[in-house]
């Protein structure tokens, strides 16, 4: 009975797969429409191609061999919560990625998998050889290698959110932005604005909105203080995703440097969707997160940019939004989540 259910299941989402990628591409399209500058209207275009093509082409990061690839942005459940547990997140990360970052949202979150769960779940596990460098670990088997950075994302008093990665200690959220910049740097972390078109609004049905003009004049003060923009996001769906077609041209416009990441969320499918490529000869394991602060602060990387499946999308980041949004018609949610 199980097995049928999923089988049905599965036909309707390949059924629904098109119509969605449809709506995906028309939403671009009319965002794109509305800018009345050629610059923002073709890369909008642009965007809606890559937005619907990446929901049913894998498209693999081209890695050298004298290159390292990262994913800059991701958020773990507890291993339980996988069926193969810890060795599910380290197999799965190393086949994907080569560097990844063990990332929370603020401090104190018990939604995520922190690094200090992380790197005990990591040190029980005999299958693994570990090298343990404080904010930082390396982890081996026979044939391959992970290195995971200890990391956080912060939500500041504003709404931005700042990716904090390889810290000494941990940082309190909901400060001024500045502040918690300052105090990143103070713990010899490298400091990113994350998605910085993107804005948390509790007034937005989503809790999302595009950044409004007094928002993109914060920025270009933000940036002198910060190491980098998250310039792409594989979570930036819908309407956000020209949030990327902003932050690249305000990039671009104010030589800024810009990362790319898959903000995974709890999906495993998503590690490694987005990230950066940088030379091995940069990287130093004794002297990693200063020498890859100074990577990315020289931009000497390249950006890998993969947008989600929509699937995984709206089944992990949509319908939780719409859960809190919906708490009042529980029944309408349960459809939705049986979609």
């Amino acid at each position: 009975m199980f097995i049928t259910c999923q089988k049905i299941r599965y036909k309707m989402l390949k059924r629904i797969k098109k119509p969605l990628i449809g709506v995906l591409a028309a939403a671009m399209l009319y965002t794109g429409i509305q800018c009345q500058k050629k610059y923002y209207f073709s890369n909008a275009l642009k965007e809606t191609a890559k937005l619907s093509l990446d929901a049913v082409v894998n498209n693999p990061p081209d890695i050298k061999d004298n290159e390292l690839y990262m994913d800059t942005h991701m958020h773990l459940k507890d291993p339980s919560y996988y069926p193969q547990g810890i060795e599910e997140i380290v197999e799965t990360s190393m086949k994907k990625a080569d560097i990844i970052v063990v990332m929370t949202h603020n401090q104190g979150d018990n939604t995520s998998l922190d690094y200090e769960k992380f790197r005990s779940y990591v040190k029980q596990n005999p299958k693994y050889s570990i090298n343990d460098y404080g904010k930082y670990l390396e982890i081996k088997t026979e044939n391959d290698r992970l290195i995971a950075i200890k990391a956080q994302e912060i939500r500041s008093k504003s709404g931005r959110d700042v990716l904090a990665i390889g810290c000494d200690g941990t940082i309190g959220s909901y400060q001024d932005i500045r502040d918690t910049i300052k105090e990143i740097h103070s713990q010899n972390g490298i400091a990113i604005i994350a998605h910085p078109m993107s804005i948390q609004k509790d007034s937005s049905f989503f809790g999302i909105t595009l950044a409004d003009k007094e928002e993109r004049k914060e920025l270009e003060q933000l940036c002198v203080e910060a190491d980098a923009l998250e310039e792409f996001n594989s979570q930036n769906y819908l309407w956000l995703c020209y949030s990327n077609v902003l932050t690249e041209a305000f990039a671009k416009k104010h030589g800024l440097s810009g990362t790319a990441g898959s903000d995974t969320h709890f999906d495993l499918k998503q590690v490694g969707l987005s990230g950066i490529i940088i030379k091995k000869d940069l990287l130093h394991i004794e002297n990693l997160v200063e020498d890859l602060r100074k990577a990315i602060k020289n931009k000497n990387f390249k950006n890998h940019k993969e947008y989600s499946d929509p699937i995984s999308f709206f089944r992990i980041m949509a319908f939780p939004l719409l859960k809190n949004k919906l708490s009042d018609n529980l029944s309408l949610y349960t459809k939705l989540e049986e979609f």
